[in-house]
């Protein structure tokens, strides 16, 4: 960490650094030695606008603000993240190369975001930039990150490629389908194999050579998980899941694949099938040995995963089962299911028309409307002892109860995650925020 705050590590690559920021943290001033300029002039003033124009591409994909100041004769840059975690490489502001990276890690830790992503069954997908290798990321970051949701997309391919009838051709006794009398003309005849037809028909199978390569790619990601499972939890549940798939794919033998025959498994299966081509674009990341799974090689895949949408869907999943605990029935935003007309007495053309609340919980008395609010400032709310207004909640008749119209409050939600997922995420749940509305009797 240099005397700026910003946290810099060296990768075995020579003159290849990692700059890594925390989320939603403060602004980390970055200074032009970290790109190895050597000129006299060591500041940004004449590096400032190259150096813009080089990154601006790599830093929109995180959203990464970049803020300036300015000293007597000098120009400083400061960098901040905004919510999106991911890695993405930095080039030269001289000569236009890769000459490090940048990861932004999660403000509650790689293991909260494990916690997350178990939670939600791994359902969470990060995007995979169309960006150069990030240089010693395979190193910063855990190998489940990307691992666990190529597992996932492997899992989901299974279950859509399933038994359906595909067409056939073989030589039998017995006619079935269509008999191809020109082979049999041309083949059987001569031979004097007068009762062997070549029939082409249609026959209820597996396409076998898609779950060989479905074994290979789950093999090959239990193999580089193997040397983290003694010492991180989230690796040894990865690697539990993916020997169950394997072994649900029997005595078939893995095959190793290649891009060609992917591309034309996919054409196949059709491009317009997200199931399969999400499927077979795993296998290609693992196949291509990016980082994805271990540490074999250091440098990883450029990718990015916006915090909001996972910690939504990690408030779903907890409202949900608490939900079952007291009956209640549950509408999400990303369905459309909770979404609540606006009727006004005078509307304009620019007047909102509807909420769509992120979670709503319904019972025969009651509604509960959760907002998902991943903001660095409610923080602060940590120093307020927030587990106090959880103990005090969960002492009220044993039960949650909604509050009157418009009231803000802490919900039970919160302690029944931290009963759930452990303390690692005692933190994440202080962002749960609910406003109990009562419901129009009808």
């Amino acid at each position: 960490m240099d005397d700026s705050g910003i946290t810099l590590k060296s990768s075995r690559m020579r003159g290849r650094n990692l700059l890594i920021l925390p989320d939603q943290g403060r602004a980390q001033r970055i200074s032009p030695e970290f790109f190895g300029i050597r000129a006299r002039d060591r500041s940004w003033n004449a590096y400032l606008d190259s150096f813009i124009k080089a990154n601006k591409t790599f830093f929109d994909a995180l959203e990464i603000d970049l803020s300036f100041s300015t000293s007597p004769g000098e120009i400083d840059i400061s960098l901040r993240a905004n919510g999106v975690i991911g890695a993405v490489p930095l080039l030269a502001p001289d000569t236009h190369k890769v000459v490090g990276g940048i990861i932004v890690q999660p403000r509650y830790g790689w293991n909260s975001i494990g916690s997350m992503f178990s939670a939600i069954g791994w359902s969470a997908l990060p995007d995979i930039l169309k960006c150069p290798m990030v240089p010693g990321s395979a190193r910063e970051i855990p190998p489940w990150v990307i691992a666990g949701p190529a597992v996932t997309r492997l899992e989901q391919l299974m279950r859509s490629s399933g038994p359906r009838f595909r067409p056939k051709t073989d030589i039998r006794t017995m006619p079935r389908g269509q008999i191809i009398w020109n082979r049999y003309c041309s083949e059987q005849l001569p031979r004097g194999d007068f009762h062997k037809l070549p029939c082409s028909f249609s026959d209820l199978d597996i396409d076998e050579n898609l779950f060989r390569y479905i074994r290979w790619a789950l093999e090959r990601v239990e193999y580089e998980l193997s040397p983290h499972c003694m010492t991180d939890l989230f690796a040894r549940r990865l690697q539990d899941r993916v020997v169950s798939l394997i072994s649900s794919l029997g005595t078939l033998r893995a095959l190793f694949p290649d891009h060609r025959t992917l591309d034309a498994l996919e054409r196949d299966l059709g491009r317009r099938n997200k199931l399969a081509h999400s499927g077979i674009e795993s296998i290609r990341w693992i196949l291509d040995e990016r980082g994805l799974a271990g540490k074999m090689n250091t440098d990883g895949l450029s990718w990015r995963l916006r915090m909001h949408e996972l910690f939504e869907q990690w408030v779903v999943t907890i409202v949900t089962q608490w939900s079952r605990q007291i009956g209640g029935r549950v509408l999400t935003g990303r369905s459309y299911d909770s979404v609540a007309p606006i009727q006004w007495d005078r509307s304009w053309v620019s007047s909102l028309t509807s909420l769509v609340p992120d979670v709503v919980t319904q019972t025969e008395s009651d509604t509960f409307i959760f907002d998902a609010k991943y903001k660095g400032f409610l923080d602060d709310i940590d120093e307020r002892r927030w587990r106090d207004y959880s103990v005090t909640l969960r002492n009220v008749n044993g039960a949650l109860k909604a509050r009157k119209y418009g009231e803000v409050c802490w919900l039970e939600a919160c302690a029944f995650a931290e009963r759930k997922e452990g303390a690692a995420l005692a933190a994440a749940s202080s962002s749960l925020f609910v406003s109990a509305v009562q419901p129009v009797k009808s």
